[in-house]
């Protein structure tokens, strides 16, 4: 898991209107991590956008702002990752 990726996903759904955002997982305590399927899902002016069956919760994040649809931008994505390494990157040189 990538918790940056993970992060600017939501952020990003969250600037783009995206309301009630959760990321879950199938299964439970005893079910072993290789049958764990992952989803994520966020409201977007009423309508539920829904990506689930993935490996990883990174993964149902980056499907979720893939989907057809409203405000599925890669780009804007791949933007504020950048942006967010360059501020840690930053930090990191003035300690």
């Amino acid at each position: 898991m990538n918790d940056d990726i993970l992060i600017a996903c939501v952020d990003l759904a969250g600037r783009a209107g995206a309301t009630d955002i959760e990321i879950g997982h199938t299964g439970d305590d005893d079910t072993p991590a290789h049958q764990v399927r992952w989803y994520a899902v966020a409201t977007y002016r009423g309508a539920r956008l829904i990506a689930d069956d993935h490996q990883s919760p990174t993964a149902a994040a980056m499907a979720l702002l893939r989907v057809e649809g409203p405000r599925g931008d890669v780009a804007a994505m791949e933007r504020a990752l950048g942006n967010r390494a360059a501020r840690r990157a930053a930090k990191r040189g003035r300690r």
